[in-house]
């Protein structure tokens, strides 16, 4: 639940990330921390354009249950982090 919403229709690794945010929160969720989720079976995997679109596709799930995606916002170079 964000901002008193249920959030629907998110995948585990959807949730995995969206709880570190919020777990973090108002800090920043580093890109490693990040990757640590989404490439735990293989780290050679490593992509940060792969981070952006997964982080894109969560904003834009966000936005279909009433969220807005600027709720995630990018430190460039760092991470991201959630914002009121």
């Amino acid at each position: 639940m964000i901002r008193q919403k249920q959030i629907e229709n998110l995948a585990p690794r959807d949730k995995e990330i969206l709880r570190l945010l919020v777990s973090k929160s108002p800090n920043i969720v580093t890109v490693d921390e990040i990757a640590d989720i989404l490439f735990a079976a293989n780290q050679n995997a490593f992509s940060l354009f792969a981070i952006a679109k997964f982080i894109q596709r969560l904003r834009d799930k966000l936005e279909e249950n009433g969220v807005s995606g600027s709720f995630i916002q990018t430190e460039r170079g760092k991470g991201y982090l959630l914002v009121n």
